[in-house]
């Protein structure tokens, strides 16, 4: 079924009712004039509203639109003087498509369209899915990109009046986003020869635990935006692997980060800096980083409005790292998972594929920017040519989430089954008709079990893709969509991966129904974790016939049409709202604490909870700043005592 099928079986119904005169009927001849005039009344309100649409868009975002002259007809010269440095983004009051009677009829259209694109919003099909490629002996799929930071600037040289990100601040284009991210390149480019770093190696293949010495990390340390976007790419597009930390989190987990990775140059801002309570960079974060890159003056010193620098392409940026990811360490110490631009470039055109991303979406940037996530909610919809809508950090956890979503037409979401349940309390609306969430198509679920309940409160009418992956196979690497009524399972391998269920002991292949240990392939797997070389030989091990695998400590069993069910951890790490904890870790480091004499740690609906017992004088709030003075960045929930079960009870 057409998206136009609702205009046309309107304009119909419309028609037919407008036949009967004061004498029952209009003849035949009548008919027809009738109805060749609402058709052109309505051709004719088509017309006016996609002129005044385009008219509006072109001067919100001040683009070669505004100016009648398409930017590949232009030089470099005639496009600075056109482009408005002030227009880096847009009121969005000015915008008439906001508010008034065409709003309220714009939001009625797309509320008609969506109950009748359920055939469009179908995923593709097996064999489209099947169209990959090889990239040095591993299965991927294929596109032109060899950097992850070239999804940018290629969106910005074929779409650059669309609208890339969406902020509370107003909108920007992706060659906006793409002339800042260039901005912020070339400084960076300078603080990297300042500081005599290497632009070269020898090594061609490190070790798996290692980096190579051209190889730089840069740490990200800004709310997630416009400029954390734009910083990201710049660092990958000048050959650098980026960590984003999130300035929300504490300082002294900051600290932690900077001790392993051991970042050169840092980008940031003087506010950033002052919300986590740095005055002296060196005295708080200790040798690095060397040298602090300010964003805001980044782009103030940006001559012009140049095109951004066009992708090479290089495939030698397949094996260069792209991104560090920390997860919890056995010891309290994290763990930075090192991924590659051939595995974060994989996962996303995947991912987008499998749920449907098209350039009309509007998809909500949720996740903070330091948990991999945000590789497909930021990436993913880049690759798409859609709309990233970030969503402001007081709102996504409080409840406005449910009228944010509605308000800014978001289309899809990645989101915790915890978060959607809290969303639905109370009886809220969140179906598909207008006074629920009508735009809402597309939920990727993971990072918990996903419940029957949530299911039947938000599959109907939607794309509902429970997911599943840890980061070091990048981000995900099963799923599959569910319905309500559906066994509820982590779906079936994505396409270039490949899922082994095994005996831990004997590494022998478990029959079809039988548990054991998840071990996972393909070109998704990270390199292994930076500096960790005994970490790294335990869980990335090289099978006979199979090669190398990475073992997720979880236990799985594959059940019909090769649909895996998942059945807990093998070891004692659980996820809490879809961040991975290592229980006995906490407890360890709690233990240490001078006036503490037993602790446990217990996850209570989603909620980390430490039962500690000690001395007197240990107060919780003693208890919360020590924990967090250790650096494990653990934030620990405050619960009724009558939560904790009597078995749950700590002895004095």
């Amino acid at each position: 079924m057409s998206r136009s099928t609702p205009w046309h079986t309107g304009l119909v119904l419309l028609s037919s009712s407008c036949a009967f005169g004061a004498d029952g009927l209009l003849n035949h001849r009548e008919f027809v004039v009738m109805l060749v005039c609402l058709c052109m009344i309505g051709l004719f309100g088509i017309v006016l509203d996609g002129y005044l649409l385009q008219r509006d868009m072109a001067k919100a975002n001040n683009t070669s639109l505004g100016h009648g002259i398409p930017v590949q007809d232009l030089d470099v010269e005639e496009y600075n003087q056109l482009y408005d440095e002030k227009a880096f983004i847009y009121d969005k009051s000015r915008n008439r498509w906001d508010k008034g009677w065409f709003n309220n009829c714009w939001k009625f259209w797309c509320w008609l369209n969506s109950a009748s694109s359920e055939q469009e919003d179908m995923a593709p099909t097996p064999e489209e899915l099947a169209l990959t490629t090889d990239i040095d002996g591993y299965s991927c799929m294929p596109g032109v990109e060899t950097n992850l930071g070239e999804l940018l600037t290629t969106a910005a040289l074929e779409k650059p009046d669309g609208v890339c990100l969406e902020t509370q601040d107003g909108c920007y284009t992706f060659m906006q986003v793409a002339q800042m991210a260039d901005a912020i390149r070339k400084v960076l480019r300078k603080a990297l020869l300042a500081l005599d770093l290497p632009t070269e190696s020898d090594s061609e293949a490190p070790d798996a635990h290692k980096r190579r010495a051209d190889e730089h990390i840069v740490t990200i340390v800004l709310p997630r935006g416009v400029q954390s976007i734009a910083s990201v790419h710049a660092v990958m597009l000048e050959k650098c692997a980026y960590n984003a930390f999130d300035i929300c989190e504490p300082v002294e987990k900051l600290r932690t980060w900077i001790e392993v990775a051991q970042p050169p140059v840092m980008i940031s801002s003087d506010a950033s800096l002052r919300h986590l309570g740095i005055m002296d960079v060196a005295a708080a974060l200790g040798e690095f980083p060397r040298m602090v890159l300010d964003v805001d003056r980044a782009l103030q010193k940006a001559v012009g409005n140049s095109f951004p620098h066009p992708p090479c392409h290089s495939p030698k940026d397949h094996d260069r790292l792209a991104y560090l990811i920390f997860t919890s360490g056995s010891t309290g110490k994290p763990k930075a998972v090192m991924i590659r631009h051939k595995s974060a470039l994989n996962v996303v055109r995947i991912w987008g594929r499998q749920v449907g991303l098209h350039d009309r979406d509007r998809f909500a940037q949720v996740a903070s920017m330091s948990w991999d996530v945000h590789v497909i909610e930021v990436y993913a919809t880049m690759a798409a040519r859609a709309t990233s809508v970030t969503c402001p950090d007081m709102v996504k956890m409080g409840p406005d989430m449910q009228a944010w979503l509605k308000e800014r037409h978001i289309t899809g979401m990645s989101v915790v089954p915890s978060h959607l349940r809290t969303m639905a309390g109370g009886g809220a609306d969140v179906s598909r008709m207008l006074n629920g969430l009508p735009h809402l198509r597309i939920l990727d679920v993971g990072g918990e079990a996903l419940a029957a309940d949530v299911v039947e409160t938000w599959a109907p009418g939607r794309q509902l893709f429970n997911s599943y992956g840890p980061s070091e196979i990048s981000v995900v690497c099963t799923g599959g969509y569910v319905k309500t009524g559906d066994v509820i399972t982590i779906g079936a391998q994505l396409p270039t991966y490949q899922c082994y269920i095994l005996d831990p002991e004997t590494m022998e292949v478990k029959a079809e129904g039988e548990r054991g240990v998840l071990f996972v392939g393909g070109i998704g797997l990270a390199r292994g974790y930076l500096e960790e070389e005994e970490k790294t030989k335990l869980k990335f091990i090289e099978l006979p016939g199979i090669g190398r695998v990475y073992n997720t400590g979880d236990l799985a069993s594959r059940g019909a049409a090769g649909r895996i069910h998942y059945h807990g951890r093998v070891d004692w790490q659980v996820k809490v709202r879809g961040i991975r904890i290592e229980l006995e870790a906490l407890e360890q480091a709690i233990t240490e604490l001078p006036n503490v004499k037993h602790c446990e740690a217990r996850v209570l609906d989603q909620r980390l909870v430490l039962l500690a017992s000690g001395a007197a004088e240990l107060s919780e709030a003693e208890l919360k700043a020590t924990a967090a003075a250790l650096g494990r960045g653990y934030v620990l929930s405050q619960v009724p005592r009558e939560a904790v079960s009597a078995e749950a009870e700590v002895p004095s």
